[in-house]
């Protein structure tokens, strides 16, 4: 694995190839951006804010340069736009270390694994597994064996390590760093065909108070990530956050 200094934290383009586009407040991205020493330098690929094109994209990462790029899909209806994010990477420097994350990865972590161009799926809570990550890499170890939650190829076969542990304590999670994106932008405008969230009055606000879910929805992935037991944050954590969010 190669020595990691430049890090890029990308969503993939919600209207490369789907017409419902899905711009939406980057909480997950600002939690992992939280958790990433200040020894990485760190760069934000947004293609949905800035309506970036295919092209506009792959200069944006040529000139960035990353030697690993993290890419948080939401959904496997965006899931070609994400493996498009992908190749445009390889293309650009095939030693760039790809992960993917989120919703489609976690949920179904043999998919993205298909792709020769993504190197690892990271599932679940990315706080703790990215850094883990990047220590290893840091040390050169490529022994995961012992880490959960991972999707990884090892003499070219794809092994998977499911989640075996969650965050119990939700409060000792640093806050989003919103201040590392253009927060305002996300606050203040949607999608009409947004399928999450459609506010009523402007600017708003996104945040979460606890993880987990005890139901068994079937239209839902919330077991895959989260796990069926419920952890809640602490009201002082809740209000700490809603100060954040609200600046």
């Amino acid at each position: 694995m190669k020595k990691i200094h430049k890090i890029m934290l990308a969503k993939p383009s919600c209207t490369w190839f789907n017409v419902r586009s899905w711009t939406l407040v980057p909480y997950s991205l600002a939690l992992i951006r939280a958790v990433i020493p200040d020894k990485y330098e760190i760069n934000i690929l947004e293609p949905n804010l800035e309506s970036l094109t295919v092209e506009q994209t792959r200069q944006r990462i040529k000139d960035f340069h990353p030697d690993l790029i993290g890419v948080s899909c939401s959904s496997i209806e965006y899931s070609k736009s994400a493996h498009k994010l992908a190749e445009l990477v390889k293309q650009i420097d095939p030693s760039t270390v790809v992960i993917f994350g989120g919703v489609y990865g976690t949920a179904t972590p043999e998919l993205p694994m298909k792709d020769k161009n993504v190197d690892f799926v990271i599932l679940g809570e990315g706080e703790r597994r990215l850094p883990k990550f990047l220590k290893m890499a840091e040390e050169r170890d490529e022994d995961f064996t012992k880490f959960d939650g991972i999707a990884y190829r090892k003499n070219g076969q794809v092994i998977i390590n499911p989640i075996e542990r969650f965050i119990e304590d939700l409060d000792t999670l640093p806050l989003p760093a919103y201040d590392k994106f253009n927060y305002r932008a996300y606050c203040n405008e949607n999608d009409k065909f947004s399928n999450v969230l459609l506010p009523r009055y402007y600017p708003y606000a996104v945040m979460s108070t606890s993880r987990g879910c005890p139901f068994s929805c079937i239209y839902c992935s919330t077991h895959a990530i989260d796990g069926k037991k419920t952890r809640f944050k602490s009201a002082e954590r809740v209000l700490e956050e809603k100060r954040l969010a609200s600046k």
